[in-house]
Parts: structure tokens; C-alpha cells; sequence
């Protein structure tokens, strides 16, 4: 199958990240993958995926991106154009009537007017609050994301990333990962944990960073936190949780969730997709709340609650292969039916 999978942004986010992980799983699999986007995705894609550059800053209305992106679509005479953000999609879906190839598009986050996804012969939801979000008359289904297993340390490796951090090694450890940004809801955890015992290590940077920083010392828990910045091992520090929160106010699909799953470290959340879809209910509290997000923090520390069977299916279906296996079947699906 001939496949391009195009995305109107640089690398910078989960949604970028997903673009990769299945074009290289599609490619491995046996689908012939082209990528239509920014040239910035050349350093992290297979060999065998052929990367054509494109840029995409004019606006989603401008007649001369929509007749290039045309022109380029026609001369690769893909099977399947497979967009991902509402700009790739729009851009897809102006162009409808003018280009033979079957469409895709993978929703990663609501956003208003979304009525021309009605005409993409099918739409993938990242989580099924997403699937549930989208207009009347779509064909939508819900295919979770998946990601490459990862590596899982021992409790000497746990124990040494602790100490590089200078974190206490007795104390109960809570760990958020994100980017530094409102909504992502660090303010409420910071202010969750002045009620509740424990360090937090903070992991990730952005425009938050400062006012975060002020806001502990302000609570006097300053010593209790650790920002320690963007960092490549993410995953790694994840592990080292006694607990992972999550504090968002609101998430497409949430990769934080999924990777604690599937490194067997216990997490808890506020209502947001995936973890609200999976997790048990007296793991979930309401966003926008601090008061909730530190009584369900008491609660875990206090009784944690068995994910094992919870962690075993995660890990039995929500993984790269199985994702890329569930898209490539949607594509043989609707070119038989052509």
C-alpha cells in the first residue's frame, strides 16, 4: 500500500512523535510510506521512508499552498493520504473532490469546526472521548496510540537516577512529565502538594517554569520540589515514581499514562483521555481542582491500589505494533471497498 502520511507542523509534540513511531512501524510492516512534511523529521524516520519536504506556513485558505500541495499529491499518486491535524485535514479536505486517493485523518485533540471531517472516508480518534467528540455522520473509530515498549530499570538503576537529582531516597516520590504549560495543570499539583507529604519531581520546561518556582516558595515547599528541566530520559525518571500524577485540564491522549503502564509504575489522574478510559474510577479525580487532585493523592499514598492486571492488558494491546497493525487494517478495509 502506497502511503502518505502528512502533517502540517515541525517536530515539537505527541502528535509529531506519533507521526514518526507509525510511519516507521508502517514502513516496517511492508507499506510503501511517504512523509509530506516539514524537513525536520528527517533525523528520527527508517531509511525506507521516502521524506518529502514541504512547507506548510502560508494559511489553511491560501490558493497557492492548496495548488502546490495538489500538484505534490498528484505526482506521488499515493493509495492512501493519512492526515494528522486539523490544518493537514483541512487542507485534504478542500482538496477532495480533485484527488482519487482514499482519506485518513487521526484526530489527537477537540478543537471547534470540525464539521469537514465528514468527508474523509474515515477518521481515527486517538481516545474515545475523541471519537465520541466528533461531528454527526463521520466514520469514526477509536484506534488508541501505541508506543515501543520500553526499557524498565532495575531498582539499583531507580535508585542511582534518584540520587544523580539529589533526591531524598526515603521519601515518597511523586513525578509529573509535560511541558510547562497551563493546561497541563502543574499549578494545581503544586499547590496539591503543600496538603500532601512526599517530594515531586518535575519533569519538563516551558513558559511556566518561573511562575511554578514562585508559587512553591510561596507555599514554603520550595526544598520539596525538583524542576528538573527538559530531559532526553524522561521515561527513565518516570520510573523512579512512587507515583505519577498526571494534573491536566485537558488531553487528546495522554503518552504520560501509557508509558508509566507499561514500565509497571502506578499512576493517578485528573478526567482526561486515556487514563479516564482505563484507570479504575477512584483513580480519577475532577480537573481545575487542587483540593481533589491532594484527597486523591492522601488516598493512593495512604492504600494504593493493585494495577497489575490493568498494566498486563496495556502492555498485551497497547503497543506500537498493535497500533500500526489496527491502522494498516482500516487502510486495506477501505481500499476494498472503493
Amino acid at each position: 500500500m502506497r502511503v502518505v502520511q502528512l502533517v502540517a507542523s515541525p517536530v515539537q509534540g505527541g502528535m509529531e512523535k506519533h507521526v514518526i513511531e507509525l510511519s516507521n512501524a508502517l514502513a516496517k510492516s511492508g507499506h510503501d510510506v511517504i512523509l509530506l512534511t516539514d524537513p525536520s523529521y528527517a533525523p528520527f524516520i527508517n531509511e525506507d521512508i521516502q521524506l518529502v519536504p514541504f512547507h506548510y506556513q502560508r494559511s489553511r485558505y491560501s490558493p497557492r499552498l492548496l495548488l502546490s500541495l495538489l500538484k505534490t499529491l498528484k505526482k506521488l499518486a499515493p493509495d492512501i493520504v493519512h492526515c494528522h491535524g486539523s490544518k493537514a485535514a483541512q487542507l485534504v479536505s478542500t482538496l477532495r473532490f480533485a484527488m482519487p486517493a482514499t482519506t485518513v485523518a487521526t484526530v489527537h485533540g477537540i478543537k471547534k469546526r470540525l464539521q469537514f471531517l465528514r468527508h474523509f472516508d474515515a477518521v481515527i480518534g486517538v481516545s474515545q472521548h475523541i471519537t465520541r467528540m466528533l461531528p454527526p455522520g463521520t466514520n469514526a473509530l477509536t484506534i488508541y496510540n501505541g508506543i515501543q515498549t520500553p526499557e524498565v530499570l532495575s531498582r539499583t538503576e531507580r535508585s542511582r537516577l534518584k540520587q544523580s537529582l539529589n533526591i531524598p531516597p526515603d521519601e515518597f516520590l511523586w513525578v509529573a512529565v509535560g511541558r510547562l504549560a497551563p493546561v497541563k495543570g502543574f499549578d494545581l499539583l503544586v499547590t496539591a502538594l503543600q496538603q500532601v507529604s512526599g517530594h515531586l519531581l518535575l519533569v519538563g520546561d516551558g513558559p511556566e517554569r518561573t511562575a511554578l518556582e514562585a508559587r512553591s516558595e510561596s507555599l514554603g515547599i520550595r526544598q520539596r520540589i525538583t524542576f528538573a528541566g527538559h530531559r532526553h530520559d524522561a521515561q527513565r525518571l518516570l520510573q523512579c515514581a512512587d507515583q505519577v500524577v498526571i494534573s491536566s485540564l485537558r488531553e487528546g491522549f495522554s503518552y504520560v499514562f501509557l508509558e508509566a503502564m507499561l514500565t509497571r509504575t502506578p499512576v493517578i489522574s485528573t478526567d482526561v483521555p486515556v487514563a479516564n478510559e482505563i484507570l479504575p474510577a477512584e483513580l480519577i479525580c475532577k480537573t481545575g481542582s487542587s483540593d481533589a487532585l491532594a484527597t486523591l493523592m492522601r488516598q493512593v499514598q495512604g492504600s494504593p491500589v493493585d494495577l497489575t492486571e490493568i498494566m498486563n492488558d496495556c502492555a498485551a494491546h497497547m503497543t506500537l505494533d498493535n497500533m500500526a497493525l489496527a491502522v494498516g487494517e482500516l487502510y486495506w478495509r477501505l481500499k476494498s471497498h472503493d
